[in-house]
């Protein structure tokens, strides 16, 4: 995989977004391209992706921080949908609730499912409007998906890596 293939994998991912820069005046340093554009550094002539220093300091930490992983060619399904992309495989976990796409009731129900909360509310009411109540609380009043006790629940659960989205 190139660099420009990775650049764009995540970029598609929103994991890398263009850094812009002003561009370079005369003198050039001798490394300087004139027919050459980054994409990183939002198209800017003087020097490719493959040559660029600082898109390759960004692919390090990334890596570092186990963001971006290479593997052979696989193909990956998660259901939380966690992110694989391409020949080699970059996967992007979520890190902040913030980020989860996957509706917190349904999350509420995979938990209660997999046995993490004790409910009696598992097999209810399948595929009902609950309106303005929260499972959690079991109680009226606010809905799942805004209630801060479960989402700091479903943040502890991320952090200490008993669910990853």
């Amino acid at each position: 995989m190139t660099y420009g293939e990775l650049h764009q994998n995540l970029f598609d991912e929103h994991v890398v977004s263009p850094f812009y820069l002003k561009p370079l005046q005369p003198p050039y340093l001798k490394w300087y391209d004139p027919s050459a554009q980054c994409d990183y550094h939002a198209g800017i002539t003087g020097h490719s992706i493959e040559n660029c220093t600082a898109f390759k300091k960004v692919v390090e930490k990334l890596i570092k921080m186990g963001i971006v992983e290479f593997r052979e060619p696989i193909i990956q399904s998660w259901r939380w949908g966690i992110n694989a992309i391409g020949e080699n495989v970059v996967k992007r976990t979520n890190e902040d609730i913030s980020e989860v796409k996957t509706p917190l009731r349904t999350v509420w129900k995979e938990i209660v499912k997999k046995g993490l909360i004790k409910s009696s509310f598992e097999e209810e009411g399948e595929g009902e409007d609950f309106g303005n109540y929260c499972e959690f609380h079991k109680a009226e009043g606010h809905e799942i998906k805004e209630c801060a006790e479960f989402r700091l629940l479903v943040q502890s659960l991320m952090n200490n890596e008993k669910m990853k989205f």
